[in-house]
């Protein structure tokens, strides 16, 4: 599976499947972020001065934004990383 171009449109087209696994894996890599910095893996009430992982899982969130995945919040407190299926 690989990016193809569609000459009509002018654009890449990607199979969906391809943009699952890697939105799996930034919920893989924003639950990482949350086990090293001990933050809940469930959503959770950010309070205080943004930390290092607070900004660790805002670029992998906008990284995946960037190509068209909604990982389901702006910030990685806003997401539930505790089941990555």
């Amino acid at each position: 599976m690989s990016l193809t171009y569609h000459a009509p449109t002018k654009q890449f087209t990607m199979p969906a499947a391809r943009l699952e696994r890697a939105a799996l894996n930034f919920i893989h890599a924003i639950r990482c972020v949350r086990e090293v910095a001990g933050l809940p893996l469930t959503k959770y009430k950010r309070s205080g001065p943004l930390s290092d992982a607070d900004h660790a899982m805002r670029g992998i969130i906008d990284g995946a934004k960037e190509l068209g995945v909604d990982l389901g919040g702006d910030w990685g407190n806003e997401i539930d990383v505790s089941r990555e299926s």
